[in-house]
């Protein structure tokens, strides 16, 4: 009888694929080891505990997951580290290295906004709302305006003259059609 590998479903003999998972299935399952069948055991009681548990981080490092991970508990925050294998590499290299995984970090949703305080703290991570978001956006478009409106220069940087000013604003003016 086919079982799948990742759902541990089994299947009606001549089925090749999962029905659910899409995986190609297998005719026998590998023993799981003592510490999978604990990490299985604890993510099911995580996640009974904590059904409205949420992604708060998702990070590519387990270091960094294993800090953030140790901070939370030092806070008394309940988490949970989840792997989340990729299909395909996720576009991220370390030393040469690419990674077809990435660390989802849960924390029930009461304990979402201390647990933000302490990835700021570990991270460095500052999270915005979305007022804070719109205030840098318009921020960000005075900035190019201003940006825009900026004193010429020649071509070593430094401020140009004020006779040459005077030559470049008169040269775009007439390159605009202002000067008549």
């Amino acid at each position: 009888m086919p079982y799948c590998p990742n759902c541990k479903r089994d299947f009606e003999p001549g089925v090749k694929v999962c029905a659910f998972c899409e995986e190609p299935l297998v005719e026998r399952l590998e023993e799981e080891t003592p510490a999978q069948q604990e990490s299985a055991q604890t993510e099911q009681a995580f996640f009974d505990a904590h059904p409205d548990a949420r992604v708060i981080y998702t990070t590519f490092l387990p270091p960094q997951a294993a800090q953030i991970e140790a901070a939370l508990g030092r806070a008394r925050i309940p988490c949970f580290v989840r792997v989340v294998d990729q299909d395909e590499e996720c576009g991220v290299e370390l030393l040469g290295q690419p990674f077809d995984f990435l660390l989802d970090i849960y924390v029930p949703e009461e304990a979402a906004e201390p647990a933000q305080k302490v990835l700021e703290d570990v991270v460095g991570l500052v999270f915005a709302d979305d007022a804070e978001i719109a205030a840098y956006a318009e921020y960000e478009d005075d900035e190019a305006e201003y940006e825009d409106e900026a004193e010429p220069t020649g071509e070593d940087g430094a401020p140009l003259p004020p006779e040459q000013e005077e030559e470049e604003e008169a040269e775009l003016r007439r390159l605009d059609g202002d000067e008549r």
